[in-house]
């Protein structure tokens, strides 16, 4: 059934290990980081986080494997090793980085299957 093995696709997944469930996103997918029920599909990962907004960040994997987060205007910032998160803005994140919500809420990044960095077929910016 698998018929996505064209040149492109990946088939990472991204991991993050929240204190109280890990998120997983798959290639070619995103992610919304928040305490909605109605926006965010992991929002009981962030039960009981006051501080994490209700659209808090977004996560999103491009269809090569290669993860960003985006601040979404929460009301407590989003962090990246300890750097903030500009609203709007994509981050890029990988495998070992650490990803905080607000002021306590950290989470592991875990980006496995990244065997080298392919460079044939890209074009450079």
């Amino acid at each position: 059934m698998s018929t996505a093995r064209r040149r492109g696709i990946s088939s990472a997944v991204l991991q993050i290990s929240f204190p109280a469930g890990n998120v997983e996103v798959p290639a070619g997918t995103s992610i919304l980081l928040g305490r909605d029920p109605a926006e965010s599909l992991v929002a009981a990962a962030f039960d009981g986080c006051e501080n994490v907004s209700r659209r808090h960040a977004m996560i999103l994997v491009d269809d090569a494997g290669h993860a960003t987060i985006r601040d979404e205007g929460s009301t407590n910032g989003t962090y990246v090793n300890d750097d903030r998160v500009l609203p709007g803005t994509d981050v890029r994140i990988g495998d070992g980085d650490r990803v905080r919500l607000a002021a306590d809420v950290t989470a592991e990044v875990s980006l496995p299957g990244r065997s080298g960095f392919s460079t044939n077929g890209q074009h450079s910016h």
